[in-house]
This record gives C-alpha cells, sequence and structure tokens, in this order.
C-alpha cells in the first residue's frame, strides 16, 4: 500500500490530547477504512479485522502500541468533523484514480451441463466495460 492514504488522512487534526494519544491517528484512520472497505461494521468488528490482520497492517502503518481498542476507535471517530473524513476519503480515492491504469473486469464462467468425460465444457468470458 502506498503512503497516499496515510498521506491524505495525516491533514486531519486528532481531537485528543497530547499526553492521551496511545494510537497514532493516522493508524486508527487507515485501520477503519480498511475494515470497512472489508465489510466491518461497528467498532468491535474494526478492532477484530485489526486483531485478525495484524500483520499485514504492520508492513504500513507504525502501530506501536498494537491495535486500537474498539472503545478507543470509537472514541476517536466520534469526536472528528464527518466533513473533514469525507474530504479525505475523497481526495484519496481521486489520487488513486490518477495513479491507477484504466482496467477491465473480466469473469469467466462454464455453462453448466456441457462437460463430458472428451469435453472440458463450454466457456464464456464476459467483460464489465465502463460507461
Amino acid at each position: 500500500m502506498n503512503n497516499s492514504i496515510k498521506n491524505q488522512f495525516s491533514i486531519i487534526k486528532d481531537p485528543r490530547l497530547e499526553r492521551k494519544r496511545l494510537h497514532s491517528l493516522v493508524d486508527i484512520l487507515v485501520l477503519t477504512i480498511c475494515a470497512m472497505l472489508s465489510g466491518a461494521e461497528g467498532y468491535t468488528a474494526i478492532e477484530a479485522f485489526g486483531r485478525n490482520k495484524k500483520k499485514w497492517l504492520e508492513g504500513f502503518l507504525s502501530l506501536k502500541n498494537g491495535i486500537p481498542s474498539h472503545d478507543c476507535i470509537r472514541y476517536v471517530l466520534t469526536r472528528l468533523p464527518p466533513e473533514e473524513l469525507q474530504l479525505a476519503f475523497i481526495q484519496w480515492v481521486k489520487e488513486i484514480k490518477k495513479k491507477r491504469p484504466e482496467s477491465i473486469a473480466i469473469d469467466g464462467k462454464t455453462a453448466k451441463g456441457s462437460q463430458s468425460k472428451c469435453h472440458n465444457g463450454y466457456s464464456c468470458t464476459t467483460q464489465a466495460d465502463r460507461y
């Protein structure tokens, strides 16, 4: 994962007192985004995702004090201005879109009942095109 997500979310001001910051704001936000993009719903699910994917997350987050608890995640997220989060997220998506080449999603299926001892089956490939 490149640093663009960390760069975009590092502009958000941390609402916590400096002396009470056990986890970096960027770590909490990136963990939350990764978890939500993976289907996590709620603070405990975000924490569980972090614990399950800790080794992967350590590849690009500092996580000096481990995975933040669901209480920590809730505390931070409920104190951040939604407009700032939305703006940072939109900027991150725009940055990704600029850097990525256009891609075409291809999906293949084998027709049911078309397989026999002599024939592997009728395969059909479809392309999802942008409009």
